[in-house]
């Protein structure tokens, strides 16, 4: 009995240990690999011959094993085994998604993309109705041959398992250009929407029975003939409702049936023909031949000769596809026009893109001829030059072109209006000519301009006057001088026209601060100072824009005021720019020389005065007469304390009493100015009188120059 325990107590050990080794009960770990489901294509209403192009067809299939009550997207495959590759590399086909109204290639979409059926309780696909019917395509005219029409699942949300059928049903993939041919209606079928139609073996006893293809008749909900519509097809007689067109394979009879009804046999006609069941003729005209296209521009022009019928042609279809780089599937060749002659015109193609094209010929009964020879038209790669021109510009030359991938544009020249300048293209481009060259995408520039400051007004032109102001002269000035000054309270004044002025000057270490006044409203204090590192003898001090256009006067007052590392208050007048549509200066400068100086004058000679010279006198007898065409005249001189008084006579007759030259320092003033006068030519004295104010030290009258408005 004790050796008996020890054996006992062993043996329960070991039962323990054993137990202690197999794992809890849990959840089943994910199946990485695809899984089966019961069931697939069902026999009786599936396609058995199938074309290679896009022509569709219906498939009706059930299944088992399924989640109850949920939703699966399908998938139609066509593969090479009857369990599709890992890879599959080697799939085809198209399925259609009726919510979407779009055709879902079999490779590269996401499941989301698919079409859906929904299980009952049991797990069981539902049926009734349309519930299990899908439709399909194969889609690639490169393959024939063999393939497994295989069914694949995959249940919403889940995107880690696919399940598969498990009853492939093995079809024949015809080539529709040598192998296949279609039949359709040729006569109204007096059918509903949504039909069954299926094409038998002739020694089929139902319409389930050796099934070689099937359909649905119009409108189905479907884009049958892939051209982006869905149920604008319409194969037979006027009026698509209860229209069809199937498949099987050339000189094949068949049997004909709609839903139950058998209606009648037929040996289909040549390989890639479409003939019409139950017409009459049922004979399709021969193929066009010598389908030619040429390309301009973007249009494609086709021209092919004549087809011959038995009983006569009535149109030609055009179909056009565009080469794809998938090896899964070839584009659809879709109708794009239907015409009575023998040329088509197709344009407004994308540049760069090549088109293919094929023509059938067609006659009264809608039977359809086999497809001419292809062509190609590939259209030139072109890219559009756009030139603009931004205010101120106009462009010269061809604005807009079209230039081919790589080749050259044509001179434009960006050109400026009156007042403006050429600035630069957009893109950077600073010439105003420009050609474009090796041109590999579109361009847009444009060209902008700015006012440019067209009139200049020197420190000695018409309408410039200053009291206390210097001149100077050294032709690293513009016009070969300046003025300078540096009192507090100096001006200089010029008057102009336009919309635009800028006073233009040198900055330097020892230069101070100066007022700048348009029209009497202060716009500006100018620095003058700049450091000797970077002092300039000619840059813009000030610049006004925006001004009404018409006559203005720009006034610079001294300050005695400086920047606090300048050595010296100096301001220095180069000159002034003006611009605008009438931009102008202050008229014209005449200089006293030009007048007739009769009696005793004396000529002095200064370079402050202009043209370095002036006259004076302070006799009665001495008097000074100058004519001129204009709307107005100033006499110009200086002003100070030593001058005395003279008469102003205006055409003969005096203007008021006396004028005083007398005033506080000042070298180029408007000693006097006429009321505005009558545009024309008038003649203007001035007469010393040997008179003075009581405040005078002296008789002189002095002239410098006249300015004269025109």
């Amino acid at each position: 009995m004790i050796r008996g325990n020890r054996i006992l107590r062993t043996w329960l050990a070991v039962v323990m240990l054993a137990t202690l080794a197999v794992p809890i009960a849990g959840p089943a770990p994910a199946v990485a690999a695809d899984l089966d489901f019961q069931g697939g294509p069902e026999a009786g209403s599936v396609a058995t011959v199938i074309p290679n192009d896009h022509t569709p067809f219906a498939v009706r299939f059930n299944g088992s094993g399924l989640d109850p009550d949920s939703t699966y997207y399908v998938k139609v495959r066509f593969t090479l085994t009857p369990t599709p590759s890992g890879g599959g590399a080697n799939n085809r086909g198209f399925v259609w998604n009726k919510t979407t109204g779009k055709w879902v290639v079999n490779r590269g979409a996401q499941w989301g993309e698919y079409p859906t059926i929904e299980t009952d309780a049991d797990g069981k696909v539902k049926s009734g109705g349309d519930a299990n019917w899908m439709f399909a395509k194969f889609g690639n005219e490169n393959n024939s041959g063999t393939y497994y029409l295989n069914i694949s699942l995959n249940k919403a949300g889940d995107e880690g398992a696919t399940r598969n059928s498990d009853a492939p049903l093995q079809v024949t993939v015809v080539d529709m250009k040598t192998e296949g041919a279609w039949l359709h209606n040729g006569i109204a079928t007096g059918a509903q929407d949504f039909k069954r139609v299926t094409l038998n073996s002739v020694d089929a006893t139902s319409s389930t029975d050796k099934v070689l293809t099937i359909h649905r008749t119009e409108k189905n909900d479907i884009d049958d003939d892939s051209n982006g519509i869905v149920d604008d097809e319409d194969w037979g007689p006027a009026g698509a409702t209860g229209d069809w067109r199937l498949v099987s394979s050339a000189e094949e009879t068949v049997a004909v049936y709609m839903q139950q009804a058998h209606k009648g046999d037929f040996k289909m006609k040549s390989a890639d023909e479409d003939i019409a069941f139950g017409s009459e003729d049922t004979t399709a005209p021969a193929a066009p031949t010598d389908l030619a296209v040429h390309v301009d521009a973007t249009t494609a022009s086709l021209s092919w000769d004549a087809a011959t019928d038995d009983v006569g042609v009535t149109a030609y279809h055009v179909y056009r596809w565009e080469d794809v780089s998938n090896v899964e599937f070839t584009a659809p060749h879709v109708r794009i026009a239907t015409v009575s002659e023998t040329s088509f015109e197709d344009s407004g193609l994308t540049p760069g893109a090549t088109y293919n094209y094929e023509v059938r010929a067609a006659d009264a009964a809608t039977n359809v001829s086999a497809r001419s020879g292809a062509v190609s038209a590939p259209i030139p790669l072109t890219h559009t030059l756009t030139y603009l021109a931004g205010s101120g510009g106009s462009i010269v030359g061809e604005a807009t072109q079209t230039v081919p991938d790589g080749g050259d544009g044509e001179q434009v020249t960006a050109v400026p209006d009156a007042n403006h300048r050429f600035v630069a293209w957009s893109d950077g481009f600073d010439e105003a000519a420009r050609t474009d060259i090796n041109v590999t995408e579109d361009l847009t520039v444009t060209a902008t301009f700015a006012p440019t400051w067209g009139v200049e007004i020197q420190h000695d032109a018409a309408g410039v006057t200053f009291d206390r102001f210097v001149s100077g002269h050294n032709t690293a000035y513009s016009g070969g001088g300046y003025v300078y000054g540096r009192w507090t309270g100096t001006k200089l004044q010029a008057r102009f026209s336009g919309e635009r002025v800028r006073w233009v000057g040198p900055k330097q270490p020892n230069y101070g601060k100066a007022d700048v006044y348009i029209d009497g409203v202060k716009r500006q204090t100018v620095d003058c100072y700049e450091p000797k590192a970077s002092a300039t003898l000619s840059t813009e001090l000030f610049k006004a824009e925006g001004l009404k256009d018409g006559p203005h006067t720009l006034e610079i007052r001294l300050v005695g005021q400086k920047n606090p590392a300048s050595t010296s208050t100096i301001v220095v007048i180069d000159r002034f720019e003006v611009g605008g549509i009438n931009a102008g200066g202050g008229g014209v400068r005449i200089d006293e020389a030009k007048g007739t100086l009769a009696g005793p004058w004396i000529k002095g000679n200064n370079s402050t005065y202009y043209a370095k010279a002036y006259h004076y006198s302070r006799y009665t007898n001495a008097s000074f007469k100058a004519t001129f065409t204009g709307t107005k005249v100033a006499w110009i001189g200086p002003k100070t304390g030593a001058y005395g008084r003279a008469r102003v006579y205006i055409d003969g007759v005096q203007q008021g009493t006396t004028v005083s030259q007398r005033g506080t320092m000042g070298w180029r003033e408007r000693v006097w100015e006429s009321k505005k006068l009558t545009p024309g030519t008038h003649t203007i004295e001035i007469r010393p009188t040997a008179t003075k104010d009581p405040q005078s030290r002296g008789l002189n009258v002095v002239i410098d120059a006249l300015d004269v408005t025109p």
